[in-house]
């Protein structure tokens, strides 16, 4: 299953809501293109990529465990062969 949505904190939402959504009895088909077509607000967590660059708009005002999360994500990209800090 692909998360079309950057962040590692989402994973765990994502795993709860499909267990719950599969122990309901649907098929695992129909978590799998539930998941895979999850959307949130625009510019929260959206990826983006352009040639060879991949954007991550994550421009909301959050919360200071929703900041510190994304960059513990961010962080984690460690095959990202550099980061632009602006």
């Amino acid at each position: 299953i692909v998360l079309p949505r950057f962040g590692r904190h989402l994973i765990e939402d994502v795993a709860a809501a499909a267990a719950l959504i599969g122990a309901a009895g649907f098929e695992p088909s129909w978590v799998r293109e539930a998941v895979e077509n999850f959307e949130t607000e625009p510019l929260r967590g959206e990826i983006v990529v352009r040639g060879d660059h991949t954007l991550i708009l994550d421009c909301y005002n959050a919360a200071p465990e929703s900041m510190a999360a994304s960059l513990e994500s961010l962080s984690a990209l460690c095959d990202a062969p550099r980061r632009a800090r602006l």
